[in-house]
């Protein structure tokens, strides 16, 4: 059975205990911006295989007067040593908070050599990143708070992104317990922020546009921007989900043409932390421009995503290079404007004669229903429905993906299988196919799909969702399905249509 986002409080609370390589340990004594005891100094005498812990007798925050020192390779910073703090449970506790506010410029904490781990800080304030890391490998944050004070409620955002990973390689910024969980808001820019040289970065169960609670909007501008290739936003179990909701613009942006063979996965966007309350973003839940390609939104074999009610819309597709995005399985309801937007026109883009039009996602043709019904046995779908897409204008076979719709009838807010139409079935037009409901479906209720080619062009949702009916007698059935051919014919070659038909953005 499915686990549902508002079941995540209620699983165990799990936590990781840091592992270190056994090398010196220098303790911070006192929260100095330098001299004997100060973090300043540990930072200058760390040799590999360091450990920087804490015991500061008069505790408060280490107001930085001038940048630190880089960390060095192989030296980990571990704030949760420190007397009266812990990462155990949600939110941590935790005591040791690096204020940037008296920085002239720079970074508040940076990373200077491979094989850093940074555990348990309060990182803010600062005149531009909270954390920034280099061309580096195997940078690893947990049970830390980026922007915001040791509460997880304070608005002390960094002025630029709260964390900047520039080059860097093989990064995991939370992680698949609670106790590696982040909290990363209130920063100017974005939460986090991949450039186009980084990859291989794993972002994992973090709350990233919120307060520590999960349910008030804490917000970042954009809550992930993306530039670089083949990172993971999300993961596989279900805890390596981010929560990533009430940011002011995207919760999550591919952008650019660097921005490729990424994966988005497992991830609340627009829900707070229950999944039952809305917190959503101002702008689309997933926003993929500027020639971003080949990225998966979406995993057949992850929890889906889950994007709900984004000011923005639910997944934006713009660029007439933004190809190969395949968006699948995911769970969209009630955002603004469409679920899916390919941006060749405002609001759903017609079918058009044998789908030679390009765009966003090649602006592949929508599956149109000619009817769907259940059969004597409930829980399968059987659907009749046609794909426009000439084999010439796209990489066959395609996947078409059946979801129960939202409120509205328009976006796919459950998955519930999907099936194949080949190339042989375009020359035969209309098909029939039976689908394993994943999950309960009943009569009347409605259903969408969408079609991906080979290639990961994943169109729209179809614009005229199909109400799931009792079989008919073969005699009507025929009569219907000859009246549903001509309304398939219009559709294909459709007259002009406003698209004020569509929900307003405001609504």
């Amino acid at each position: 059975m499915r686990i549902r986002p508002a079941q995540w409080l209620a699983l165990p609370l799990l936590f990781a205990a840091p592992a270190y390589g056994g090398g010196p340990q220098i303790v911070v004594t006192n929260a100095d911006d330098a001299g004997a005891g100060s973090l300043r100094a540990a930072l200058n005498s760390a040799t590999p295989g360091t450990l920087i812990a804490f015991a500061i007798e008069d505790l408060h925050p280490i107001t930085l007067l001038s940048p630190l020192p880089p960390i060095p390779a192989d030296v980990a910073i571990d704030g949760a040593t420190q007397a009266g703090t812990s990462c155990a449970q949600w939110p941590p506790t935790l005591a040791i908070e690096l204020n940037g506010e008296s920085l002239p410029s720079g970074d508040v904490l940076t990373v200077g050599g491979a094989n850093v781990t940074v555990r348990g800080l309060v990182v803010n304030s600062g005149p531009a990143n909270g954390i920034k890391v280099g061309a580096f490998s195997t940078f690893r944050l947990t049970c830390s708070f980026v922007g915001t004070g040791p509460t997880g409620t304070e608005d002390f955002g960094n002025a630029a992104d709260g964390i900047l990973l520039a080059g860097s390689t093989a990064a995991q910024i939370g992680g698949a317990l609670v106790g590696d969980r982040n909290l990363i808001s209130a920063n100017g820019a974005s939460g986090i922020e991949i450039d186009a040289a980084a990859s291989g970065i794993q972002i994992e169960g973090n709350y990233i546009g919120t307060t520590a609670s999960g349910t008030v909007a804490l917000p970042n501008g954009i809550g992930v921007r993306v530039l670089g290739a083949s990172n993971e936003i999300g993961g596989v179990p279900l805890l390596a989900g981010n929560l990533i909701s009430g940011n002011q613009n995207s919760a999550i942006s591919l952008e650019g043409p660097a921005a490729t063979g990424n994966t988005i996965r497992n991830d609340l966007i627009g829900f707070d932390a229950t999944g039952l309350v809305t917190l959503l973003n101002g702008g689309a839940g997933v926003d993929v421009s500027l020639g971003a390609s080949h990225n998966a939104i979406g995993d057949p074999n992850a929890p889906p995503n889950v994007i709900h009610a984004n000011g923005g819309g639910g997944v934006l597709v713009s660029g007439d290079t933004s190809i190969g995005n395949a968006i699948r399985t995911d769970e969209l309801s009630n955002n603004a404007t469409i679920g899916i937007d390919l941006l060749g026109e405002p609001f759903e883009d017609m079918n058009d004669p044998g789908d030679a039009d390009e765009g966003p996602n090649r602006l592949q043709n929508t599956p149109v229903f000619l009817g769907a019904s259940l059969t004597t046995q409930t829980s399968i779908v059987h659907a009749t429905f046609s794909v426009d897409t000439e084999p010439a204008h796209a990489t066959y076979p395609l996947t078409i993906d059946l979801y129960l719709t939202d409120s509205d009838n328009e976006e796919g807010a459950v998955y519930l299988g999907s099936t194949t139409y080949t190339a042989a079935d375009f020359v035969t037009g209309d098909v029939e196919r039976n689908v394993h409901a994943l999950q309960p479906v009943s009569v009347g209720q409605t259903i969408v799909a969408t079609a991906t080619d080979a290639a990961g062009n994943t169109s729209e949702y179809s614009d005229d969702p199909a109400t799931l009916t009792l079989p008919e007698p073969a005699a009507v059935a025929s009569a219907l399905a000859a009246f549903a051919a001509l309304a398939r014919k219009r559709r294909r070659s459709p007259p002009f249509r406003s698209s004020t038909a569509r929900r307003s953005p405001c609504a």
